[in-house]
C-alpha cells in the first residue's frame, strides 16, 4: 500500500508515534530543530490545499464571532490565569508564566489538520488561527503590561508579523494550486495529502 495512503487511515497513531519518538530519542529531535519553520509551512499547505478555496475565509458575517472567541481566549482567559496568580502568590513562577503564554498565544497552525483528522470542518481553527494572530498585538500587551516579567513584547509582536505574513503567502500559494491544477481532486489524492499532512505533523 502507498505509504501515504496508509498514514492517511492510521493518522492518529502516526501522530502518537511522532511524539513519543520526539520524547524517546531527544537525540534524534534535535538535530531537526531547524527543520521546524519549513515544516510549518508545508503543513500549513497542505491542509489548505485540502480544504475548499470557498470555505477558508467563510462569510464576512462569521468574522465578528471570530474576533470575540479570539479576545476571550487571547485575553480575557490570560487575565483570568494572572488574576489567580496575583490572589495565590504566584506571580513570577514558572508554572504561571507557562500557562500565561499558553493561553495568551494564537492557535497552533497544525489547528486545522487537527480537526481533519478527527473528522470536523477545519475552516473554523484556520480563521481561529489567522484572526488570532492578527490581532495578537492588541491581545498581548496588556498581559505584557501587567506583568512586566514576561519580557519585552517587541520580539513577540515581530514574530506575530512575520507569521501573519508566512500564513498569508502560504494561503495564497496553495490556493492558487487548488483552483489551477487541483480543482477537482480525486479521493485518492485528498487521501495522499491527509496522509502527508499526518506525517509532517508527527515529524513537526
Amino acid at each position: 500500500m502507498n505509504p501515504l495512503l496508509l498514514a492517511a487511515r492510521h493518522g492518529p497513531y502516526v501522530l502518537i508515534a511522532g511524539l513519543v519518538a520526539g520524547l524517546a530519542l531527544p537525540d534524534l529531535a534535535r538535530p531537526m530543530q531547524p527543520m521546524l519553520p519549513p515544516m510549518v509551512v508545508l503543513l500549513l499547505f497542505v491542509t489548505v490545499l485540502r480544504m475548499e478555496p470557498t470555505a477558508i475565509l467563510g462569510s464576512l458575517a462569521d468574522l465578528p464571532r471570530v474576533a470575540l472567541a479570539v479576545f476571550g481566549l487571547q485575553l480575557v482567559l490570560p487575565l483570568i490565569i494572572l488574576g489567580i496568580g496575583l490572589a495565590g502568590g504566584w506571580v513570577g513562577t514558572p508554572v504561571l508564566l507557562s500557562l500565561l503564554l499558553l493561553a495568551a498565544g494564537p492557535s497552533i497552525s497544525g489547528s486545522p489538520n487537527l480537526c481533519m483528522m478527527m473528522g470536523y470542518a477545519p475552516e473554523h481553527a484556520m480563521r481561529l488561527m489567522v484572526v488570532g494572530t492578527a490581532l495578537l498585538p492588541f491581545t498581548v500587551l496588556p498581559v505584557f503590561w501587567l506583568l512586566p516579567g514576561l519580557g519585552g513584547v517587541g520580539a513577540v509582536l515581530w514574530s506575530a508579523a512575520s507569521l501573519l505574513v508566512t500564513i498569508a503567502l502560504t494561503t495564497l500559494a496553495a490556493v492558487t494550486v487548488r483552483l489551477t491544477l487541483l480543482r477537482s481532486p480525486s479521493r485518492e489524492t485528498l487521501a495522499k495529502l491527509e496522509g502527508l499532512a499526518a506525517i509532517t505533523l508527527a515529524v513537526f
